[in-house]
């Protein structure tokens, strides 16, 4: 979960969220904004790519974004409180007990992110639609969105 802004419109992929496990390359799950365009998304690699849909985020302007893998092979990401879209069909993946988390940069690249994130929380559990938009609604007013 993350309260983000766009600095900038990035000439490539951005990632300013990604975790994996420690001393492995892939799986990595991570959240994106999109080269030359003002979107977020999040992506699960594990040498191939399971993309969700996008969501908008323009210059200057904060937005909530939640990612959510249930471990049944979902990943759904929510923007704004509300559902954005599922991507299905992703490989069981485990993280391990120290996950690799890192905020601002992907963990393999110089590829710093346009995105201020004042906001990023990590859960252990599955948030349901309700709790997204609850924090969506705490977060709303704080930040302008």
């Amino acid at each position: 979960e993350g309260v983000l802004r766009r600095n900038t419109t990035p000439s490539a992929w951005r990632t300013f969220f990604n975790i994996k496990p420690t001393g492995a390359n892939t799986p990595f799950f991570e959240f994106r904004s999109g080269g030359n365009a003002q979107q977020i998304y999040t992506d699960y690699y594990n040498g191939s790519d399971y993309v969700t849909p996008a969501a908008s985020l323009t210059t200057g302007d904060f937005g909530h974004a939640v990612a959510c893998y249930d471990g049944s092979g979902n990943i759904k990401m929510y923007f704004n409180g509300s559902l954005v879209g599922t991507k299905t069909g992703v490989p069981a993946f485990a993280l391990g007990t120290n996950p690799v988390i890192s905020v601002g940069i992907a963990y393999s690249n110089d590829r710093y992110t346009d995105i201020s994130a004042p906001v990023v929380k990590v859960y252990d559990k599955v948030l349901s639609a309700t709790q997204v938009e609850q924090n969506y609604k705490a977060y709303k007013s704080r930040f302008n969105i």
